[in-house]
């Protein structure tokens, strides 16, 4: 058959010149042109596929339930985070199991800094979770230190003095991951004789954490219950990378406990209040939980 002769390409649609070249070709040529539309789909499908950029920040799980899911899987290496809660907020409780998770599930060891709960009556303690802090000392994963209030500047004066040392003797003479607790920092605070000096000597210490290669956690009292955002005395809050918020909340003629990721450096945190329990193995926090007819006392 003979070729159908082409109309102009300014005359007619884009349709109209395909089907002028299909009547032209061969079935051969089709065959062929098929084939190779065959191999050009097989290779895009081969090909790989690029992945999403990702942060390099390196993540230190703490291994809390529910809590890992609001800041992209867990604290950002070498920086130091507040816990700011009132009484019976579960503050202690909540650094503990940051540090006994990170012996037990990923051989992290842990130092914890204490100026005010007795060794032996915290073990005990924390035994009704199943944690066993004296096995983990007798492994080298757990070392507890504790100082009266007024032994703090000396501690400061020696740059870290027996703090550096166990946190030294953590590493095994290299870098790596150690995980840092202290209770409280408010204790600290105190012993200094003004505002100056005593921010002064927070910015140092939580230098010294990083230099030491320490992930920390921090306790600390809020300076007022509030339903604002918490602060505490010398505006510690704006110092460190992170602020979790542990809030005792009035629901009828209850109290229920919730918590907010308030700040943390580097990450993409959820904005959101949301509730705690302790069970039997410590706090589990319910990111896609919501508190109803709750307010803050």
């Amino acid at each position: 058959m003979a070729a159908r002769k082409k109309k102009p390409f300014a005359k007619a649609s884009f349709d109209e010149i395909a089907l002028d070249e299909l009547e032209t070709l061969s079935d051969t040529d089709i065959e062929k042109q098929h084939k190779q539309m065959v191999k050009v789909r097989d290779k895009f499908k081969e090909a790989p596929v690029e992945p999403r950029p990702t942060s390099n920040i390196e993540r230190v799980p703490t291994g809390i339930p529910g809590f890992d899911e609001l800041i992209e899987g867990g604290l950002e290496r070498d920086s130091t985070v507040l816990v700011i809660g009132g009484a019976g907020t579960g503050k202690t409780t909540l650094v503990l199991q940051y540090l006994y998770n990170g012996a037990v599930r990923y051989k992290h060891p842990g130092v914890f800094l204490s100026f005010e709960e007795p060794r032996e009556k915290l073990y005990k303690h924390m035994q009704v979770f199943g944690w066993d802090f004296a096995e983990l000392e007798k492994k080298k994963l757990f070392t507890y230190l504790q100082y009266a209030p007024h032994q703090v500047e000396k501690i400061m004066e020696e740059g870290g003095g027996t703090i550096r040392d166990a946190i030294e003797d953590m590493e095994g003479g290299s870098p790596g991951t150690v995980r840092f607790g202290m209770d409280s920092l408010t204790s600290f605070i105190t012993m200094f004789h003004n505002e100056y000096e005593a921010r002064e000597n927070v910015v140092r210490f939580i230098e010294n954490l990083a230099d030491w290669n320490c992930t920390s956690l921090v306790t600390v009292e809020p300076r007022h219950v509030s339903p604002d955002t918490p602060s505490t005395e010398i505006g510690v809050e704006f110092m460190v990378d992170g602020v979790i918020a542990l809030y005792m909340i009035k629901s009828g003629d209850r109290r229920e406990t919730a918590l907010e990721v308030l700040k943390m450096r580097a990450t993409k945190h959820l904005r959101k209040i949301c509730p705690y329990k302790f069970d039997r193995a410590g706090i589990v926090v319910y990111p896609k939980e919501t508190i109803f007819g709750a307010k803050l006392f």
